[in-house]
């Protein structure tokens, strides 16, 4: 199998290779949130899969009912195909982003038994609402996964490490139960080194898209496989990626500068809310752009966790609780996501990745109830415009690709403008 077809089989069943992990005895722990330590889990002897919701869009399946037949609908509305898990999702949490209640959803359908712990972050107010959902609910439903909240704070002050050591190290102590396997240091070192070399070739394929080698669906395709696969799968799955990789031919539309070369096709750094699927990137392409960026944590904001470890003599893995605050400390420190950081530190990060990567136009994409990428915006284009770099701002659950196609040819005249 190519690596093109093994990467689409992953991306449209990401749960799948779990599953079958599961079923051959291997511990599978589901990550909600962006501040759960992947290392921790491994350390564990567990498979970490970071859980997704795939919101219904124009390219992406939904989530229909067993027992629904809609063999008599020619177009069914959104609301007559949704699950019983999904439904009862939406009632217990409330007014919350859709992918929250997705993601409970499918929980709550069964989808997920095979976990063996559910491990959520409250980085976001809808990852902790699923934790409180699912924490009641096991209270009269043994079927569910067990939870537990991993509670990190995201200031550079000695308190806040000292908190977030405290919440790291819980959280180990309940992998260990749930695994039969407590963590030991050179597990941990190990987990680290191989998490960091994920880290490093996902930002390969980074520098090959913004070199046209890659699409920018792609490569978020690659970030979603780090997040389902053990680090050695990752790995070379990246590396056949970009093996496979054709070189550009004369004339292909690559990235650059809107303003020169006309054979090559804008560049447009997306900001805004996390993507669940690659339908708003496969937008983008369809529309004649490049995506060659994106400052969600589902992307290239993940590979801002840099865990530094003690230094050790040779050969010694360093004690566990050094590997263990340095782990608290990177994840506390990680990039300045929507949820965690000031629209300052935001925008500043966000316009200097894309200037990094070439970007003609940073257009940030907000979902609905997702507010604080929105809030972001004002500053995020004030930044923006210090450099010449036309920012704007959509909403939308999904994209309608006319709508989409519309937006971008009123931004193109922006960056070309702003190229000159």
């Amino acid at each position: 199998m190519t690596a093109a077809a093994e990467l689409d089989q992953l991306y449209t069943h990401r749960h799948e290779r779990a599953r079958a992990a599961a079923a051959s005895g291997t511990p599978v722990i589901g990550i909600v949130g962006a501040d759960v330590p992947r290392e921790l889990v491994l350390a564990a002897g567990a498979l970490p899969v970071r859980l997704h919701a795939a919101a219904p869009t124009n390219f992406t399946p939904t989530n229909t009912a067993p027992d629904a037949d809609h063999s008599s609908q020619a177009d069914p509305s959104p609301e007559t195909v949704r699950s019983a898990g999904y439904r009862r999702a939406a009632e217990l949490l409330g007014a919350t982003e859709e992918a929250a209640i997705e993601l409970l959803g499918r929980i709550l359908d069964g989808e997920l038994a095979f976990l063996t712990g559910l491990l959520i972050s409250h980085d976001r107010d809808s990852s902790l609402r699923i934790f409180q959902v699912l924490r009641e609910l096991a209270k009269a439903d043994p079927t569910l996964p067990p939870v537990h909240l991993i509670d990190l704070l995201h200031l550079p002050r000695a308190a806040t490490e000292t908190y977030n050591l405290a919440q790291i190290r819980r959280a180990a102590v309940v992998l260990g139960e749930w695994t039969g396997a407590p963590i030991e240091a050179a597990a941990l070192a190990a987990a680290i080194e191989e998490a960091t070399a994920v880290h490093g070739a996902l930002l390969g394929a980074h520098s090959a898209r913004i070199d046209g080698l890659l699409a920018g669906s792609t490569v978020l395709r690659l970030f979603a496989a780090a997040e389902a696969l053990a680090p050695t799968d990752a790995l070379d799955l990246i590396d056949r990626t970009l093996a496979e990789a054709p070189a550009p031919l004369p004339g292909s539309p690559l990235p650059g500068p809107a303003g020169g070369d006309a054979g090559r096709a804008p560049a447009v750094f997306l900001s805004g809310s996390a993507q669940e699927t690659d339908a708003l990137y496969r937008g983008i392409e369809a529309a004649g752009w490049q995506v060659v960026g994106e400052d969600h944590h589902r992307g290239l904001l993940a590979t801002t966790i840099r865990v530094e470890t003690p230094a050790t003599e040779a050969g010694d893995a360093g004690t566990l609780d050094g590997l263990l605050a340095a782990l608290a400390r990177a994840y506390g420190l990680r990039g300045p996501d929507s949820a965690t950081a000031s629209a300052a530190d935001r925008a500043s990060w966000t316009v200097a990745e894309a200037r990094r990567a070439g970007a003609d136009a940073i257009l940030s994409w907000v979902h609905e109830r997702d507010d604080a990428p929105r809030w972001d915006f004002p500053r995020l284009r004030e930044a923006a415009a210090r450099h010449s770099l036309p920012a704007a701002l959509s909403s939308g659950q999904a994209p309608d690709p006319e709508v989409l196609d519309q937006f971008l040819g009123q931004l193109h005249p922006c960056a070309e403008e702003a190229t000159r």
